[in-house]
């Protein structure tokens, strides 16, 4: 889970990677899911259909190990896609 800078709180998987030129992103989101007032929404909905997305490292606050029923709610959404 990561808390963004701008207070986003994303449910995904990750996949650190090096930035070919500084500046680029250097982060792998697969299948993120935004959550708001406890429900997950997939993130960037209706602005892409990619379940994989770059960001900048330096965009994120922190990473955090959710919760048990958090993990167990973004499964269930996977499943349902």
């Amino acid at each position: 889970m990561l808390v963004l800078k701008n207070n986003q709180i994303l449910v995904s998987q990750l996949e650190p990677t090096e930035a070919e030129l500084p500046g680029e992103p250097d982060v792998r989101l697969i299948d993120p899911y935004i959550m708001t007032d406890g429900s997950l929404t997939k993130w960037l909905e209706g602005v892409t259909i990619q379940n994989e997305m770059m960001i900048h490292s330096d965009q994120i606050l922190t990473i955090v190990e959710p919760v048990t029923s958090l993990i167990q709610k973004y499964n269930e959404v996977l499943q349902e896609r």
